[in-house]
């Protein structure tokens, strides 16, 4: 497959794209896939920022295995394969052990059915919070109470 250049995509922008601002250019090496965006200014091209790195599944599925295979540390498995946090391989590492290498070639619609949902807390109805907001003015009061009768106290003391 061949991945454009980062200069092809942006000579391909046509006017519209580029009033709107941003165009995504695609970098190589092709399991590394860089996401910039431009802008067009007086002077040329600027790059705006380098949003993120996106790593395919073959890619981190080699990296783990070489880290498995041949003994190599995250630290330096992150800097042989060019990567520059040690933590994105240490991510890798533990999903690989937890899940397998199947986790890697997920789509994100599979990567978020997987995850647990939070329970939704059960509605009351509206004799129960009738119920709660009597409990708790009932407390409220006691404890002005209590605190009068400290200060009372407190007050006879010195």
């Amino acid at each position: 497959m061949h991945r454009p250049h980062a200069a092809e995509p942006m000579a391909q922008r046509t006017d519209e794209e580029w009033a709107m601002g941003t165009a995504a250019a695609v970098i190589c090496p092709p399991e590394i896939v860089h996401v910039i965006y431009y802008t067009r200014t007086k002077k040329g091209v600027a790059i705006l920022s380098e949003v993120r790195r996106q790593y395919t599944g073959e890619f981190k599925e080699k990296v783990v295995k070489d880290i498995e295979e041949n003994g190599l540390s995250l630290r330096n498995a992150a800097k042989k394969y060019g990567i520059s946090k040690h933590s994105v391989v240490q991510q890798w590492y533990n999903l690989y052990k937890r899940e397998g290498a199947a986790v890697f070639y997920l789509t994100p619609q599979e990567k978020a059915a997987k995850k647990p949902r939070k329970p939704k807390p059960p509605v009351k109805d509206h004799k129960d919070l009738l119920a709660e907001n009597e409990y708790l003015r009932m407390e409220n009061a006691y404890l002005k109470k209590l605190k009068a009768l400290i200060q009372e106290r407190d007050s006879k003391e010195s």
